[in-house]
């Protein structure tokens, strides 16, 4: 595989791990039966949804009001959805600091 592809796909799968992690650290554990596909399942069960909250809780935001802890986990897939775009596209260099 091409240096600079591998190096788009290990930026990329930092940003997926970024919010694999959150998702874990906030929601409950129920998640964990209800959707097993979403984890690795060596993972041992102490770090597989150790949060308190449902996609459905709400938090409230001064300014914004009550939002959902779902809404909330997936805005930062929309904010970082151009970046991995543009990590994505060939035409844009990568240069590697070797």
């Amino acid at each position: 595989m091409d240096k600079q592809v591998m190096n788009r796909l290990i930026i990329v799968d930092l940003v997926v791990m970024d919010l694999t992690s959150a998702r874990h650290d906030v929601l409950e554990h129920s998640y964990a039966k209800k959707y097993p596909e979403t984890f690795e399942p060596s993972l041992k069960e102490e770090v597989v949804y150790i949060g308190k909250n449902k996609m459905t809780d709400t938090l409230a935001i001064p300014g914004f009001g009550a939002i959902s802890i779902g809404k909330l986990l997936l805005s930062p897939t929309r904010t970082y959805a151009p970046l991995v775009k543009a990590i994505l596209d060939p035409s844009i260099s990568m240069q590697s600091k070797e």
